[in-house]
C-alpha cells in the first residue's frame, strides 16, 4: 500500500491525482487525525510512505516508530530535524507564523506565505478554504519543528529505504539534500522550489519507479 501525507497548507485531496497508480493507497487527513492516531499506523514490508514537507515529517516519524518495516520512504522537501543550536531561532519564527495565522485573514496570510524564499517559483497558491485554515493553526502548533526530535540517526541507519526529493530552486532544502547525500542517503532533485509535490508527472514517475511498475 502507498500511504500519502499532505503538507501544512495542502487540502487533504492533494493526492487524488495519484490514484491512477494500479496499487492500493491511502491518503491521510492530517487536519483531523491526532498524533496518537497517526502513531498507531502500522506498516509492512511492501508499504511505501510518501510525505510532503510537514507530511514527510509525519511519515518519517511513522517509519521510525515501525522500525522502518516498509519498502520505501519517499520524503518530498521534508526536514530531518533541527540541531540544538537551531531551535531557538526556529521557535521565534514559529511564533511569528502562528501570530499571523491567528490575526490575518486567509488572503492576507497567503499573500505573506507565498513571498517566502521557499516558494519563489510557485507564488499564487492557496489550496485551502477558511475552514481548513482554522484547522491548520492547530496542525502547525502541534507539529512544531522546534519541539520535535531529529531523525538523522534513523535516516542514516535505514538509508537504503529512503529517497529524498527536493527542488533545485529551494536553497534551504537543497542544502539539506546535500548533507543527506554525504551520509549516503539517496537524493533526487527536480526543477522546482519547495513545492515539489505540485510537479505531479515527475513525482508520479518517481513513485512508479519505486513500485517497479
Amino acid at each position: 500500500m502507498i500511504h500519502f501525507f499532505h503538507g501544512q497548507f495542502d487540502h487533504p485531496t492533494i493526492w487524488n491525482n495519484y490514484k491512477f497508480l494500479d496499487h492500493s493507497s491511502k491518503s491521510y487527513n492530517l487536519y483531523d487525525l491526532s498524533t496518537e492516531e497517526l502513531e498507531r499506523t502500522v506498516t509492512g514490508p511492501e508499504d511505501i510512505l510518501v510525505g510532503y514537507s510537514l507530511g514527510g515529517r509525519v511519515a518519517l516519524k511513522i517509519a521510525t516508530h515501525n522500525h522502518f518495516n516498509l519498502k520505501k520512504l519517499i520524503l518530498l522537501s521534508s526536514h530531518p530535524g533541527l540541531e540544538s543550536q537551531e531551535r531557538k531561532e526556529r521557535l521565534l519564527w514559529e511564533e511569528e507564523i502562528l501570530l499571523r495565522m491567528r490575526t490575518n485573514s486567509l488572503d492576507d496570510f497567503f499573500d505573506f506565505w507565498n513571498t517566502l524564499p521557499l516558494f519563489s517559483q510557485s507564488t499564487h497558491y492557496r489550496p485551502i478554504d477558511k475552514a481548513y485554515f482554522k484547522k491548520s493553526i492547530s496542525l502547525f502548533d502541534n507539529n512544531r519543528l522546534s519541539n520535535q526530535p531529529s531523525f538523522m540517526n534513523e535516516m542514516v541507519q535505514f538509508k537504503e529505504k529512503i529517497l529524498y526529493v527536493f527542488g533545485y530552486q529551494d536553497k534551504k532544502y537543497s542544502d539539506i539534500a546535500w548533507s543527506l547525500a554525504l551520509k549516503g542517503i539517496e537524493t533526487l532533485g527536480i526543477q522546482s522550489d519547495h513545492r515539489v509535490h505540485l510537479h505531479k508527472k515527475s513525482i508520479q514517475e518517481i513513485i512508479k519507479r519505486e513500485l517497479e511498475i
